[in-house]
């Protein structure tokens, strides 16, 4: 087994209203959790610990989220990463922002190395998106911002605004089976990256 415990965080929940691509094709709850079995499952193969703040469809609320990564295995080094959408506006309408941003606290903290860990991956993988960085830095690039599943007292975490569900175009890659893999194979290559830092 590894040393690092991951915990995935699934986005919202069917029961969040405004969570979609203006027509309505794309739900962000949905596409997340997808992520989230795949990823699941493919990290287990790899020999990490998985494990999810909800299973529900619905949502829990994020105090219940961030309560519950506080409490697995306190003490032990774990990481969780929260798998969502972007959106230009709440207008209901298409826009052209497109693509993909790190979020972590406020502050310097192990947290940004991780970011940074994923950043680079990204960049690697996805030599055609942008990547949204926040300014520059040994390890800046990540926007800060204390959401509430972030704010976690015992874990690092990541949450990851992976492409606009309000451009047409970022929606189709949403969609495709195939970009929705590469995306998959990315994250675990980061979280085994993020696992071999922290081990050394």
């Amino acid at each position: 087994m590894r040393k690092l415990i991951v915990i995935l965080d699934p986005a919202h929940g069917a029961d969040v209203l405004g969570k979609c691509s203006p027509d309505g094709t794309h739900k962000e709850y949905r596409w997340s959790r997808q992520r989230v079995a795949n990823l699941k499952a493919l990290l287990m193969h790899e020999g990490f610990e998985v494990y999810e703040t909800t299973t529900s469809q619905n949502e829990p609320g994020l105090t219940r989220r961030k309560n519950y990564a506080n409490q697995i295995r306190r003490g032990q080094r774990k990481f969780l990463l929260s798998l969502h959408n972007n959106a230009k506006g709440k207008d209901g309408k298409w826009h052209d922002a497109s693509g993909v941003a790190v979020y972590t606290t406020k502050g310097v903290t192990k947290s940004d190395r991780c970011a940074k860990i994923l950043l680079d991956q990204f960049s690697k993988d996805f030599p055609e998106l942008r990547i949204r960085k926040y300014s520059v830095g040994e390890l800046d690039g990540d926007f800060e911002e204390n959401f509430t599943v972030l704010t976690g007292s015992d874990y690092m975490a990541c949450l990851i605004e992976w492409l606009f569900q309000d451009n047409m175009a970022d929606v189709e890659r949403l969609k495709d089976a195939e970009f929705n893999s590469r995306l998959e194979a990315s994250l675990v290559k980061a979280i085994v990256g993020i696992d071999n830092y922290f081990s050394k």
